[in-house]
């Protein structure tokens, strides 16, 4: 059943392979959000805005292979003017592996250009828990603060390679 079962993260740089089950029915999970909009839930929006010459991607509610295309879409735009990009995730309640693959994808595309994707994760611990699980919030640069994530991606922070 759709939102039930999320696919394992197979087309991506780190080689790995992970699979994820729907919130509701991990144990140890029971009672927090997430489920994913193609279940029915919250349906995830973005908003793009420009600070300190950086492109902010900044992510609403829930998002899954169902809105992934809109995130994908935003990053090909942002990348494509060359600037740093900061995606913040302290208002999403859930993301799947779908996301992640394009947190990834976008990452790549901007290492080609000398830049980084930044992640704001001042986030509901089940989305901080994809990111360790897939790796991610150790493969890219990740901040609770949104000044910050803004100077690594601007480049004039620390190093955030």
């Amino acid at each position: 059943m759709v939102g039930e079962w999320y696919g394992g993260v197979t087309d991506i740089a780190p080689p790995f392979a992970l699979t994820l089950i729907h919130p509701a029915t991990a144990p140890g999970w029971a009672g927090m959000r997430g489920t994913a909009m193609a279940s029915g839930g919250n349906a995830g929006t973005l908003r793009v805005q420009r600070q300190a010459g950086v492109a902010l991607v900044r992510l609403f509610g829930e998002h899954d292979m169902a809105t992934v295309g809109h995130l994908r879409e935003a990053l090909d735009e942002q990348v494509a003017m060359g600037d740093g990009v900061v995606v913040s995730l302290a208002d999403v309640e859930f993301i799947d592996s779908s996301v992640v693959r394009v947190l990834y994808r976008g990452d790549h595309a901007l290492r080609e250009q000398g830049r980084r994707l930044v992640l704001h994760v001042a986030t509901p611990s089940i989305v901080k828990r994809l990111l360790e699980l897939s790796g991610l919030s150790a493969r890219l640069p990740c901040t609770n603060s949104l000044d910050a994530a803004v100077r690594l991606a601007s480049g004039a922070g620390e190093d955030a390679s």
